[in-house]
C-alpha cells in the first residue's frame, strides 16, 4: 500500500471557508477557498520514515490518499484492486510501452489519457 502513498490519484483539495477562521497563525475569511495538498500530506518526513522512497515493507499506512472520515473515497478497494492486478501483470508479463503516455491535463488529478502497451 506504499505506492498507494506515494502516488495517490489526487494531490488537490479544494474547499470553502464556511466562517471566518484561524489555521496555523492565519486568518482565513469566510468565502475564501483554500486547498489542501494531500500529496504533500503523504511525504512527509514527520509522519513517514524515508517518506520519498517506496517501502513495501512500511508499517505506517496511515496516508491520505484515499481522503478519510465521511469523505473517503468510495471507489478505493476497487482502486486497491485495479492497482494489484496491474502491477501483478507487470511482473508477470514482458509488457513494453509503446509511446510516451499522455496525462489527463485535469487539475489536481494524477492520470492518463492513454497508455498504449504490448507484450
Amino acid at each position: 500500500r506504499d505506492v498507494e502513498r506515494s502516488r495517490g490519484l489526487g494531490d488537490v483539495y479544494k474547499r470553502q471557508v464556511l466562517e471566518d477562521t484561524k489555521l496555523g497563525g492565519y486568518e482565513l475569511k469566510k468565502h475564501s477557498k483554500v486547498a489542501m495538498l494531500l500529496g504533500s500530506a503523504n511525504r512527509d518526513d514527520g509522519a513517514f520514515k524515508d517518506a520519498a522512497s517506496i517501502n513495501f515493507e512500511r508499517e505506517n499506512l496511515n496516508h491520505t490518499s484515499f481522503g478519510g472520515g465521511v469523505h473517503f473515497c468510495l471507489g478505493a478497494h476497487l482502486a486497491r484492486l485495479e492497482l494489484e492486478v496491474s502491477l501483478l501483470n507487470l511482473f508477470k508479463y514482458d509488457v513494453k510501452v509503446l509511446k510516451e503516455p499522455v496525462r489527463t491535463g485535469a487539475f489536481g488529478i494524477r492520470g492518463f489519457k492513454e497508455v498504449l502497451v504490448s507484450t
